[in-house]
């Protein structure tokens, strides 16, 4: 009986004991022996400065002194003057026409360079105040007779020779020719102007027809 007590006592000290043993084998330990600390390394801050380059100084401009030229004002070479007397200055080819207050030079010839530049006096015809028929030829424009436009019968046509001296005309007729017509010279007594020239006056290209003015010296 006294045995059986025993063995109750020990069996319950051995459970007291175990139970104790698991108790503090569930206990979480606050130490873990096997883990290392490692510190964290602080970051070094490194301080950048920037030095600006300066920029490279231009070499200095050279210096251009003014180059002064002295003016030597020569005076001009004196000409002679050359006397011309007032009818010379009125005739440069071989007579001059005065027609409706224009005077209009005309040259020796009928050739188409002399054309170009000026009426041309029919050389085989005869001579301004002279017998026969005094024939000039010329375009309409400004420059030649284009004056014409304006005329009419009964106005006088003044003729002015290289030596002054001067011829009257007083227009007989003004005739309107076709283009292919020939135009001939009239065979008539005294001494006459002919005047002829391409018509119309205001026209573009080929003129259709002649303007022929006959006078007869007054």
């Amino acid at each position: 009986m006294k045995s059986t007590k025993i063995r109750v006592a020990i069996i319950a000290t051995l459970s007291v004991i175990a139970i104790a043993l698991g108790i503090i084998a569930c206990m979480p330990s606050s130490e873990q022996p096997n883990a290392e600390y490692v510190p964290t390394p602080t970051p070094q801050v490194v301080e950048i400065k920037i030095i600006p380059t300066p920029s490279p100084t231009p070499p200095p401009m050279p210096t251009v002194e003014p180059v002064i030229e002295e003016v030597v004002n020569t005076p001009a070479p004196t000409k002679t003057p050359t006397v011309q007397t007032e009818k010379s200055k009125k005739v440069t080819g071989a007579f001059a026409l005065g027609i409706d207050g224009s005077t209009v030079q005309v040259a020796n010839g009928v050739e188409e360079k002399t054309l170009e530049k000026s009426p041309g006096w029919l050389d085989t015809s005869a001579k301004p105040g002279e017998e026969g028929v005094c024939v000039v030829y010329g375009h309409r424009n400004r420059n030649h007779l284009k004056v014409l436009k304006n005329v009419k019968v009964g106005e006088t046509i003044t003729v002015t020779l290289p030596d002054g001296r001067e011829f009257g005309y007083i227009i007989e007729s003004i005739s309107i020719l076709d283009s292919m017509e020939e135009l001939t010279i009239p065979t008539v007594s005294g001494s006459h102007l002919l005047l002829a020239t391409c018509y119309p006056f205001h026209y573009s290209g080929y003129a259709p027809q002649k303007c022929v003015v006959m006078c007869q010296l007054s």
